[in-house]
């Protein structure tokens, strides 16, 4: 598989479920998103305790995240997926 094959297939999946590690992607593997550190920090923050109910020492996790929450990591996500496909149509 090629590189833009496989840049490609990440990106499919990336749209669907844009995972962990997104740090480690944008710093080290792919050089030229290192401007999107904050981005994928960010988003890092949120992969894990929204899902599992024992994340937080009580409350539920949707206790702890507002609209204003999804709205930033959404725009962080768009922001990411933007910049793979532009690098991808490179």
């Amino acid at each position: 598989m090629s590189n833009l094959e496989e840049g490609k297939r990440w990106l499919n999946q990336g749209e669907r479920d844009l995972g962990a590690a997104i740090v480690l992607i944008v710093k080290k593997i792919i050089p030229e998103f290192r401007d999107l550190g904050r981005a994928s920090t960010e988003l890092d923050k949120h992969y894990i305790p929204p899902r599992y109910p024992d994340a937080f020492p009580s409350g539920s996790p949707f206790e702890y995240y507002t609209r204003e929450d999804a709205d930033k990591c959404i725009k962080y996500a768009e922001s990411i997926l933007a910049e793979v496909r532009n690098y991808l149509t490179k």
